[in-house]
């Protein structure tokens, strides 16, 4: 029953204010050690060791000074945090146009159902943690300044919803007063991302073999975007053709036959776009690689940035096509290529900025010890 009583005031400790943890941890061992001498069972001092910590008054963000080390991990995954719930809200331009997002299948239309609910939840609370831990104390200026431009930018959808999207009144959904809030949402990201750069940045020796990697990564890369490309232009091609509607005046059927043609312009012009971005991106996959003190963790996590672009923009393509082209499995593959993209970038700002691993940074008895 002690090892229970000694495991739960552990536990109480450990739920207190980092500043009365010292304090009350060995006023409770104490207590432990001599609770048979007072006869006092040692069940009752854990309890009541539980119920002080929970109902102890504590700030609900905790400015105290912190070492050097925390400091650092803290800033690190508030623009983590900061950083992807950003990026999932400027990839929601992707999904201007939708059509309902259900294929017909009720397993996976829950289950896309589910995974995007769960993004918008982790969204709001990322938004929340990243500005709650841009308030401890010793974090950068310069951090802080980026967490809330970052905060600032993951509202673009809320925006773009609450100014109006007005699709039913313009030829080009893409471009609409209300997308201008992606637009600010972007350079909002970018001044964030030039002061996140400055603030994180260090100087690291070459390590590993970066230049293979990054030239493999810049292969992946390439057969990605080509992939999609070619993907995107055969499902183009089995559109079914234009058939003039009976019924309707001359200057009706002109109007349409116009739009259909503009329309088609536009296709040809997002097929050469997105093949000349997809080759930017691999190069500066490779680039990276090549450029000095480039670490092959470093070309991993820029080659799998760019691998999430390209899933993303794919799936951007293909809804485009949704325009004219209706396909339930079309949908299907939207729908997983965006879910993969936004579950990526996920991971890969909590990794690559806010240092968060999979792995344990101290060992198990140590952080027990403690």
């Amino acid at each position: 029953m002690s090892a229970v009583a000694r495991l739960a005031v552990r536990v109480a400790v450990r739920m207190l204010p980092s500043s009365m943890r010292d304090r009350y941890r060995e006023q409770w061992a104490a207590d432990l050690r001599d609770a048979a001498e007072a006869g006092i069972r040692p069940s009752e001092i854990a309890m009541g060791s539980l119920a002080f910590a929970v109902s102890v008054d504590r700030p609900v963000i905790e400015t105290r000074a912190v070492s050097t080390g925390a400091t650092q991990r803290r800033s690190r995954l508030a623009a983590g945090l900061a950083l992807s719930a950003a990026l999932l809200g400027l990839s929601q331009y992707a999904s201007i146009v939708t059509f309902g997002g259900l294929v017909g299948h009720g397993v996976i239309d829950f289950a896309m159902f589910i995974g995007s609910g769960l993004l918008t939840v982790y969204t709001v609370l990322a938004v929340l943690a990243s500005i709650t831990l841009s308030f401890t104390r010793g974090v950068p200026g310069a951090v802080r300044l980026a967490v809330w431009l970052l905060a600032l930018a993951s509202a673009a959808p809320l925006a773009y919803a609450t100014i109006g999207s007005g699709l039913e009144d313009v030829d080009n959904p893409y471009l609409t007063p209300a997308t201008a809030a992606y637009l600010v949402a972007a350079v909002l990201i970018a001044a964030a991302a030039v002061l996140l750069v400055r603030a994180f940045a260090v100087r690291e020796a070459s390590t590993g073999h970066p230049r293979s990697v990054a030239l493999l990564g810049g292969v992946l890369v390439a057969a990605a975007v080509a992939a999609g490309v070619l993907g995107a232009v055969r499902h183009w091609s089995t559109r079914a053709p234009y058939v003039e509607m009976e019924g309707i005046s001359a200057e009706a059927r002109a109007e349409l036959s116009a739009a259909i043609i503009r329309y088609d312009g536009a296709v040809d012009v997002v097929f050469v776009v997105w093949a000349i971005v997809g080759a930017v991106l691999a190069t500066m996959v490779v680039a990276f690689g090549f450029k000095g003190g480039a670490t092959t963790g470093g070309v991993v996590v820029i080659t799998a940035a760019a691998l999430c672009a390209a899933l993303l923009a794919n799936g951007a393509i293909l809804t485009f096509l949704q325009l004219l082209v209706r396909d339930v499995d079309a949908s299907l593959v939207v729908a997983a290529l965006l879910l993969v993209a936004r579950y990526g970038i996920i991971a890969l700002c909590l990794i690559g900025v806010g240092g968060m691993r999979l792995a344990p940074r101290k060992p198990v008895a140590e952080l027990v010890a403690a």
